[in-house]
């Protein structure tokens, strides 16, 4: 039986959000306490690899493209 890795997983998700919640909202984030929405979805079983898909809200309607890039780079 394999391990229990449920807490790697929310870590990374975690870290990953808290990137990327600093990188779009700056001080929003931490004076306003202000956060970006996920909705994480977990696939796999035993024998497909655990994995996750995240829908995140897009602040900026109008600059797709560079909510993309940030998204990219956390």
């Amino acid at each position: 039986m394999k391990p229990d890795k449920s807490h790697f997983h929310t870590q990374k998700i975690r870290h990953f959000s808290n990137r990327l919640n600093q990188s779009c909202l700056q001080n929003n984030y931490r004076r306003k306490r202000k956060r970006l929405t996920f909705i994480p979805i977990k696939l796999g079983n035993s024998y497909i690899h655990t994995h996750f898909h995240l829908i995140i809200d897009n602040p900026y309607k109008d600059r797709s493209d560079e909510f993309v890039g940030e998204v990219k780079s956390c």
